[in-house]
């Protein structure tokens, strides 16, 4: 089972969650740090285990787990912030996913990263 895609881009460059699209947020320093507090968010509040970022000049990725979850969160040069997940189940649990990833977005700590726009 592949990775589904959490985050997209609208065309007034809102980061969306796929399976809720409707708070958006506005990507205030799109550079790989994004990546390194939702890591550092993931495994402080919510207990994920995060694999050591691979970065390369164009892309940064980390791996972060937890029991039946995996979320890849990455950044590139290309598409900015991106985040996949998957759930051993299968898509069926991406719309628990894209709601936990919403409650993460909207987490004080990412106040100076990330703006919550309509």
């Amino acid at each position: 089972m592949g990775h589904v895609k959490l985050l997209e881009r609208d065309a007034d460059g809102l980061v969306r969650v796929v399976t809720s699209r409707q708070q958006g947020y506005q990507i205030k320093q799109e550079t790989p740090v994004i990546i390194l507090k939702l890591a550092k968010i993931l495994q402080e509040r919510y207990g994920f285990v995060s694999k050591k970022p691979v970065a390369t000049l164009n892309e940064t990725v980390i791996v972060c787990t937890k029991e039946d979850w995996e979320l890849v969160l990455g950044w590139d040069n290309g598409e900015g912030t991106y985040v996949l997940g998957r759930h051993r189940k299968g898509e069926a649990d991406s719309a628990k996913l894209g709601a936990f990833l919403e409650g993460i977005f909207n987490d004080p700590v990412l106040a100076d990263y990330v703006k919550v726009s309509g």
